[in-house]
Parts: structure tokens; C-alpha cells; sequence
């Protein structure tokens, strides 16, 4: 998470001031994979993994 984090939150603002500044809200979709294919996918199942083992009983 820590070598991702930073080039993906990177991505994500850039996309997003993209789309208010009018790009098509379809490039939502683009990032959408850009974000996963870049660790994104890996990252959330590593955090999702976290909160299971810090909730468990």
C-alpha cells in the first residue's frame, strides 16, 4: 500500500479535476481500471483483509 498510495491518489486527483474542468465523466471509467491495473485492486484487498482481522472475535 505504501509504494501505491501516493501514484494512485495522484491519478485520482488529476482525473478528477479533469472531469470538473469538462472532460467526458466517461473518463471515470478509464481511471476505474487505470486505478486497479496500478495496484488499486491489490490495495483495497489488503485493507479489506486488515479490517476482517482487526474486527474478528
Amino acid at each position: 500500500m505504501i509504494e501505491k498510495q501516493s501514484v494512485l491518489y495522484n491519478l485520482q486527483i488529476e482525473t478528477y479535476a479533469n472531469i470538473i474542468l469538462g472532460r467526458p465523466i466517461e473518463e471515470f471509467d478509464r481511471f476505474v481500471q487505470d486505478w486497479n491495473s496500478l495496484g488499486g485492486e491489490r490495495m483495497t484487498r489488503e485493507v479489506n483483509e486488515w479490517l476482517r482481522q482487526s474486527n474478528a472475535p
